[in-house]
C-alpha cells in the first residue's frame, strides 16, 4: 500500500506546490500592474499639461555700479505685437505693484505711458509678469530718452523690448537713435535661442553698446540716428544729429526669436557711464 501511494503523494504534493507559485506570481503581476497604472497616467498628464503650459519671458533690470540709478520706463502703446487679446502692460499696473511711481498717461490711457523707478547698488529689480499681458517698452538711465539735452548732452541708450507676445516674434535690441550716454547691455537666457540677421539667423545671447560711431556691425544696436537700422527714416530723429549717418550695412539691428519659444529671462543691464 505504502510502496503504491506514496508516489502519488508526491506527485499531490508538487502540483499544489506548483499551483501555489503561480498563484503568487499572478499575484504579484496584478499587484504590480495595478500600482504602475498611477504612474503611467500622471506621466500622461504632466505630458499633456507641459504641451499646454505657456511659457512666459522674465525681465530684469540690472544696476552694476556701486550707485543707486534712476531709470525710466515707457511703455508701448495697444497695438501690433501687443493687440487686444495680449495687451501691453500699461504704467498704471505697474504703479499699482509697486515697481514704479510717477505715471504719466499719453493722449490714450492707460496705454503708452511711463513711470520711474530707483535702482539700489549693485542692485536689480524684476519687471512683474502679469498674466495674458505683452511687456513691450524701453527703458533709459537718468530720464526719459530724447535727444541731447544740458543734464544729458550725449542723449540716451535706450534698451527696448517686446515680450510674451501673442504670436510672431520676440525682440530686443539697444538703441543710439536719440544717442550713447550710457554703457548697456541686454542678456537672453533660457526659453528658445534667440537670433540676428537674415534667414535663420545667427545665434545670439548678449547684446553689449558701444559709444556712437563704434557700433558698425555691432548686431543688436541701432547706430545713432539710424531709425530704420540701415538707414534714417522720416524726420531728423535730434536736429543737431549728422542728417547722413553712419548705418548698418545689414539688418542686424533687431535680436529675435518666435514668440512659440518663449521663457527664460531677458536682462538690461546699466552698466555706468
Amino acid at each position: 500500500m505504502n510502496t503504491v501511494h506514496k508516489p502519488r503523494l508526491l506527485v499531490v504534493l508538487k502540483i499544489a506546490l506548483l499551483s501555489l507559485v503561480i498563484m503568487i506570481l499572478s499575484y504579484n503581476g496584478q499587484s504590480n500592474a495595478k500600482e504602475a497604472d498611477p504612474v503611467k497616467l500622471n506621466a500622461a498628464k504632466n505630458k499633456a499639461a507641459k504641451k499646454t503650459e505657456t511659457r512666459r519671458t522674465a525681465l530684469m533690470i540690472v544696476n552694476s555700479t556701486s550707485d543707486q540709478i534712476d531709470a525710466a520706463v515707457v511703455l508701448a502703446d495697444l497695438g501690433g505685437a501687443c493687440g487686444p487679446n495680449n495687451p501691453p502692460v500699461t504704467a498704471n499696473q505697474l504703479e499699482s505693484l509697486g515697481f514704479c511711481s510717477n505715471v504719466i498717461n499719453s493722449a490714450n490711457p492707460p496705454y503708452a505711458g511711463k513711470c520711474m523707478l530707483t535702482i539700489g547698488a549693485k542692485s536689480f529689480v524684476a519687471f512683474p509678469d502679469i498674466p495674458g499681458a505683452c511687456i513691450s517698452g524701453n527703458v533709459t538711465f537718468g530720464d526719459y530718452p530724447g535727444c541731447p539735452n544740458d543734464s544729458y548732452p550725449e542723449g540716451f541708450t535706450t534698451g527696448e523690448f517686446t515680450l510674451n507676445t501673442d504670436g510672431g516674434l520676440e525682440v530686443v535690441d539697444i538703441s543710439l537713435v536719440n544717442g550713447h550716454n550710457n554703457n548697456v547691455s541686454i542678456s537672453m537666457y533660457g526659453g528658445g535661442e534667440w537670433s540676428y540677421g537674415k534667414g535663420a539667423g545667427t545665434p545670439i545671447s548678449l547684446i553689449v553698446s558701444k559709444p556712437s560711431g563704434e557700433n558698425i556691425g555691432n548686431p543688436g544696436v541701432y547706430p545713432e540716428g539710424c531709425s530704420d537700422c540701415v538707414e534714417p527714416v522720416g524726420d531728423v530723429v535730434c536736429p543737431d544729429f549728422n542728417l547722413y549717418p553712419d548705418c548698418q550695412t545689414d539688418r542686424i539691428c533687431d535680436v529675435y526669436r518666435s514668440a512659440a519659444n518663449s521663457g527664460g529671462t531677458v536682462t538690461v543691464s546699466y552698466m555706468g557711464k
